[in-house]
């Protein structure tokens, strides 16, 4: 379909037109907001006509001379529902109750412009299309885009302004409107994906900082577990994850498909490598960490895994603290904790368990992490934010040391447990029972020790 001619400058490029145009679905029905008008505001409403039946569209300007020049054309008034507002006074503004399938946001001048993302989030449906004129000019466009909405990305000029010439935009199609009450949790962004280096030697005043110590790393594996048990049982809240081989392996960018039943399959180039790696550097005075021992056969050792992610020795513990020889006594203490538990898990089976919710995730997440991670970590937020003093066991491989720092920070009042494998004999069945569960197996047995090794 042939395009009109668009001038540049101040007004929307011919190439960005026709990026745009790439994506637009011609529809019996079809409803445009535009925020800034002009010429190109006719253009654009003459071109959707040609091939539109029942075409809406909606202009809010703030200059009056530019108003009056909209109004004064006959073709606008018959045509365009032109609005104007006051630009100081934004936030009074009125949207009309109508889902667009095309915004484009070019008005005011200046940052104010990044105001309208909040206000037109009713407005948004899967598969909106959304264009941000100028959009490199201020960092609030870009962060409150973010902030509001979850997109996919169509098309990106990064271009420096040019008068009469080019100039940068960004074209989005919406997946959902974000929560932003869990959008930003205490400096930290989901969105991108940025914890903050002020988190690495954080000590956060909400957390309850009786640290447990675990009397500097003595005692192997069965006298750690009964210190957390200890500490559970007082009330006092804190987090532990514990990576592997899995997380290692996907840090590594290796592609590989899990054992013992998981079945996921880590393809390279997934994002969830840049994401562990930078959750395991996330340093919280009550997050702790199980790493292997000297004698677990990882490549990761206990000095190597202390110098590579600087969490202070007080704060390591046993990879296995939950499983091995430990698995008995672990899975007793659950069965018999009278307060009873939450348990984020993919196992769907009946049990004895006092668990008080299940809240299920997919079992094949890692598959899919590049295209659901923040949907699903966002709902994982939203599903912790309003606990309190609540023991919530996370069954969730991988994502588990990703979403215990997230948890911790957005709500530091619970206790949050990464049990791994611990409970899939009892919620997954037979098949997806670890070895360990077996009396008979050599790793029923086993007792972790660091020994002297830190």
């Amino acid at each position: 379909m042939e395009l009109p001619d668009f001038n540049g400058g101040w007004s929307y490029t011919q190439k960005e037109m026709t990026e745009l145009f790439n994506h637009i679905t011609y529809n019996t029905d079809y409803k445009i907001l535009e925020f800034g008008s002009g010429d190109s505001t006719m253009k654009l409403h003459e071109h959707f006509s040609k091939y539109i039946r029942d075409l809406t569209y909606y202009c809010y300007e703030s200059d009056p001379n530019y108003d009056q020049y909209m109004s004064n054309s006959n073709y606008v008034s018959k045509n365009i529902n032109i609005i104007l507002y006051d630009i100081n006074n934004i936030q009074s503004v009125e949207i009309p109750p109508i889902v667009f399938d095309l915004i484009l946001v070019d008005g005011p001048h200046g940052d104010k412009r990044s105001l309208w993302y909040s206000k037109i989030r009713n407005n948004i449906k899967k598969g909106t299309i959304i264009l941000i004129d100028d959009f490199n000019h201020y960092a609030c466009f870009s962060e409150e885009l973010d902030k509001n909405f979850e997109y996919e990305l169509l098309s990106f000029s990064n271009t420096p302004f040019v008068p009469n010439g080019e100039h940068s935009w960004k074209i989005i199609r919406v997946i959902r409107a974000r929560n932003t009450d869990i959008y930003i949790m205490n400096n930290f962004e989901i969105s991108e994906f940025r914890f903050l280096s002020s988190l690495q030697s954080h000590v956060c005043s909400n957390l309850n900082c009786g640290l447990l110590v675990i009397k500097k790393n003595k005692g192997n594996m069965n006298q750690h577990l009964q210190e957390i048990i200890e500490k559970i049982n007082r009330g006092e809240n804190f987090g532990l994850i514990r990576p592997g081989d899995g997380e290692f392996l996907i840090m590594q960018d290796k592609t590989f498909t899990a054992q013992g039943g998981d079945d996921w399959t880590n393809h390279s180039g997934n994002i969830l490598g840049t994401h562990l790696s930078e959750s395991l550097k996330i340093i919280l005075p009550n997050l702790y960490v199980g790493i292997p021992c000297n004698e677990c056969n990882n490549p990761l050792t206990p000095q190597l895994y202390i110098s590579r992610y600087n969490t202070p020795k007080s704060q390591i513990t046993y990879a296995n603290i939950f499983c091995n020889s430990n698995w008995p006594t672990f899975i007793q203490f659950l069965y018999s904790y009278k307060k009873g538990f939450y348990l984020i898990t993919c196992g769907k089976n009946e049990c004895n368990f006092p668990i008080k919710e299940r809240y299920i995730i997919d079992k094949f997440l890692v598959n899919n992490w590049n295209n659901v991670w923040l949907a699903e970590t966002t709902r994982i937020a939203e599903y912790v934010k309003d606990k309190q003093n609540e023991l919530i066991c996370f069954a969730a491989g991988p994502m588990t040391k990703i979403w215990i720092p997230i948890c911790m920070q957005l709500n530091p009042n619970n206790i949050y447990l990464d049990i791994g494998s611990s409970l899939d004999l009892f919620t997954k069945g037979q098949e997806n029972a670890r070895s360990y569960t077996n009396a008979q197996s050599h790793y029923s047995r086993e007792i972790c020790d660091f020994k002297n090794s830190l």
